[in-house]
This record gives structure tokens, sequence and C-alpha cells, in this order.
């Protein structure tokens, strides 16, 4: 049982890292997501996709492992809204 455990638990704790870090970016994320890419600088741009993006790669590797990956609001995640938002 510690074999088919131990997928759930790597990608359960990736998930919680990138959701702690997608929920530090998710005002920027909404509002580039609302207001366009111009709404934040380059840089910042380019950090809000890599959290985006490892987000949402985390919570499909979550899901894969079984577990059932939340939003910020504890709502389950739509992975497709998830990956068009990264997108």
């Amino acid at each position: 049982m510690t074999a088919t455990c131990t997928p759930l638990k790597a990608a359960t704790k990736e998930f919680d890292t990138a959701k702690k870090a997608y929920a530090s970016a998710a005002a920027d994320i909404e509002k580039a997501v609302r207001d366009g890419k111009g709404s934040v600088s380059p840089a910042r741009m380019r950090e809000l996709y890599t959290a985006a993006r490892t987000f949402q790669n985390a919570a499909e590797a979550l899901s894969a492992a079984g577990g059932k990956p939340t939003g910020l609001d504890g709502a389950a995640l739509d992975l497709a809204k998830l990956k068009a938002t990264a997108d």
C-alpha cells in the first residue's frame, strides 16, 4: 500500500506548494486575464504565467494520482478552465 500512496503524497505536496504560489499571484493573474497582458510588466507577466502553468500541471498531476485538487476557495478545480487561464 505504501507504493500506491507515494505518488499521491508527492502530488499532494507539489500541488500544495504550487497552490500557495498561485494564491500569492492570483490578483495579478485575474487582472492580466481581465485587462490583458499590458496591465502588468513583462517580467511580472512571465512570473504569472509560470505560477499559473505550475499550478495547472500540479493540479493535473494530483488528479492523475487520484487526488482531488481544489481551488483557492476550496471548491473542486475545473482543470479545463485552469488550463485556459494559464494559456
